[in-house]
């Protein structure tokens, strides 16, 4: 069972349907452990299975619950109806990562709310929610990075991770596994900093993210359900609001936040109490609370933490020196980093005299508004 920016929340145990028993699976500890199970032959041949980066989320979803929109980022796994999945265009790996980001962030779920009526979420809704149509370059590179930070944390993805190495030279700085947002200060910072962000992609000011946010129990379509065991400051939603005003006021940027520790993150949104001090607040919350990867004997199933590591898990994975070499440079060498690489001229849907034709994330036209007569 998938989550937010979780390719495995929960691990099936026993029971079916409503009866059926599910249990947690803790971030620095992942497997996957499915109620069903496919054949692989099944999964290779079939034709409409999508085994290249995709954003699985979840079917059943409502208006009232915690969040509506519940998706992560997930490779070569098959699943059913009531997990489908989206894919950019071009299946880039960069631009999941984006759209995964966005679409879980307080922003898209609020605009989502207003569409959604019933008890499933598919394609005939989520193209008609707004998804922004120019993200600042800054923005960009900090909310793919954040968000494969959240998301690919088992060694399954070691292809990936050494593919996002080469288009972003700076993960070079840390051994890979340092890089795995598994504990909980790590998590709830950077999925702080991604609310905020896409709030001010979205076009906010901060009363109107504050109001978006507020806590009101008499609100059927309210996030007041998100950490509600927790005051309001310490939630995610309280959080992301005050990082947001923050970001307004100048405290912080994507680009500064990329060398901010998470003491000084929370200290300029006015939560320093929060990983800070002899009885942080962040431990009142279920989680990992420590991580060590290079504690790690040979022995241990989490061992393997620096690159090298990496590059020995993405050849098991895909069978040669040569292919990984191959998955990591794709159909062109990234000239200068990042998921903005220009398409071939060919590439795309043209009009009738072969001019380009405008297109969004997910490869589809972008209506234009007729000119109003005057």
């Amino acid at each position: 069972m998938i989550g937010q920016f979780d390719f495995s929340q929960k691990g099936y145990v026993s029971g079916r349907g409503r009866s059926a028993v599910w249990r947690e699976l803790p971030f620095d500890g992942k497997t996957i452990e499915p109620q069903f199970m496919m054949a692989l032959e099944t999964y290779l041949n079939w034709p409409k299975a999508v085994r290249s980066s995709k954003l699985a989320f979840m079917d059943v979803a409502s208006a009232t619950n915690a969040r509506s929109f519940i998706g992560s980022f997930a490779k070569g796994f098959p699943g059913n109806h009531k997990t489908p999945v989206l894919t950019v265009a071009n299946g880039d790996l960069g631009k999941t990562l984006l759209a995964a980001a966005v679409l879980n962030s307080f922003a898209f779920d609020y605009a989502l709310r207003c569409r959604l009526g019933g008890l499933s979420l598919g394609w005939f809704i989520l193209e008609e929610s707004p998804f922004p149509s120019a993200i600042a370059k800054k923005n960009r590179t900090q909310l793919v990075i954040s968000s494969c930070r959240l998301s690919l944390l088992h060694r399954l993805f070691a292809p990936d991770w050494l593919k996002l190495k080469a288009l972003y030279p700076d993960l070079a700085a840390q051994e890979w596994k340092k890089w795995w947002a598994v504990t909980e200060s790590d998590r709830l910072r950077l999925r702080t900093e991604i609310d905020a962000i896409c709030a001010d992609q979205y076009g906010l000011d901060p009363d109107d993210f504050d109001w978006m946010l507020h806590e009101d129990s008499t609100d059927p379509k309210g996030f007041h359900r998100v950490d509600k065991r927790l005051p309001f400051r310490e939630r995610l939603t309280g959080l992301a609001a005050a990082a947001f005003r923050a970001l307004k006021e100048g405290k912080w940027s994507a680009e500064s936040a990329a060398k901010l520790s998470n003491d000084e993150f929370f200290e300029i949104i006015g939560i320093p109490e929060l990983t800070a001090g002899p009885e942080p607040l962040i431990r009142k919350r279920t989680g990992c609370h420590v991580w060590k990867p290079e504690a790690f004997g040979k022995d241990d199933p989490r061992h393997g933490w620096t690159w090298d590591h990496c590059w020995q898990d993405a050849v098991a994975l895909l069978g040669s020196d040569e292919a990984v070499q191959k998955y990591i440079e794709g159909d062109s060498k990234p000239a200068n980093g990042g998921v903005d690489q220009p398409q071939p001229d060919d590439d795309g849907p043209k009009d009738l005299f072969g001019n380009r034709i405008p297109t969004d994330l997910f490869g589809s036209e972008l209506r234009t508004k007729p000119r109003k007569k005057k």
